[in-house]
């Protein structure tokens, strides 16, 4: 990376958002990544709370996404650590300052492989946040339930695997870890004080401010929010009201 690879972002609400998805990402995953994409006056970043490790896997790969204004064109395409953009956002907030400047150290992750397809999505369904949400819930308990404290990081894996691995009935057969990414990384309407998740560990959706640069068709006529399922080839996509999650899955997961 080079200087060239620094982005001045749009304002401190731009700053704020990508701080939050920095801390989320996270908060999912201890040793998350965060992949950063930038052309023209938008970031795109990007991050997988869940993806695929080895040949024969069949958990799906998630990833969420993000995309954030800049105040005038650049371009940047790079992995890092999640908590290297989040040392820098916290400077960027404390001296109020909207420059980005790329962290030393690149990583490589699995899931920035393969790239998802730019275009060529189906609409496959609306469904409201409620029904996610809900799916969201019911994972997250089933997973607290199956993997007690102690539990093996392998077996864990291959419990969460098969757990957003699964089609929901209430996304319209798409898998179930589009819920768990939509809700995990705040990509939702805020569902009151009273709906946060009860139990511990990765899949427990954090808590925090609602992101400031929202997706202005998250909403409907009536303000309840909704989601927009597509899907293309392997690859599906939910968007939602703050950002997309984008799952790949195995060929007979895919409808």
């Amino acid at each position: 990376m080079t200087a060239d690879a620094r982005l001045r972002l749009l304002d401190q609400d731009a700053v704020d958002d990508l701080a939050q998805f920095a801390a989320r990402a996270r908060r999912l995953d201890e040793h998350a990544a965060l992949w950063l994409r930038a052309t023209e006056t938008l970031l795109v970043a990007m991050a997988s709370p869940l993806f695929s490790a080895r040949l024969g896997d069949d958990t799906p790969t998630l990833v969420a996404v993000k995309v954030l204004p800049l105040a005038r064109p650049g371009t940047a395409d790079y992995v890092t650590e999640a908590q290297a953009i989040a040392d820098r956002t916290a400077r960027m907030r404390s001296e109020d300052d909207t420059l980005l400047r790329p962290p030393p150290v690149e990583v490589h992750e699995v899931w920035t492989g393969i790239a998802p397809p730019r275009g060529g999505w189906s609409p496959v369904a609306v469904v409201p946040e409620s029904a996610v949400r809900e799916v969201a819930r019911a994972g997250i308990a089933e997973i607290a339930a199956g993997a007690p404290t102690g539990s093996g990081e392998l077996a864990v894996h291959e419990l969460r695997g098969r757990v957003w691995g699964r089609p929901a009935d209430a996304l319209g057969g798409m898998t179930a870890g589009l819920a768990f990414a939509l809700d995990g990384f705040g990509f939702l309407g805020a569902p009151g004080m009273d709906d946060s998740a009860a139990s511990a560990g990765p899949d427990a959706v954090p808590t925090g401010a609602v992101p400031k640069h929202a997706v202005p068709d998250g909403t409907s006529a009536d303000g309840t929010g909704t989601v927009r399922l597509l899907r293309s080839g392997r690859w599906q996509r939910a968007a939602g009201r703050y950002g997309d999650v984008l799952a790949r899955v195995r060929a007979h997961r895919a409808g």
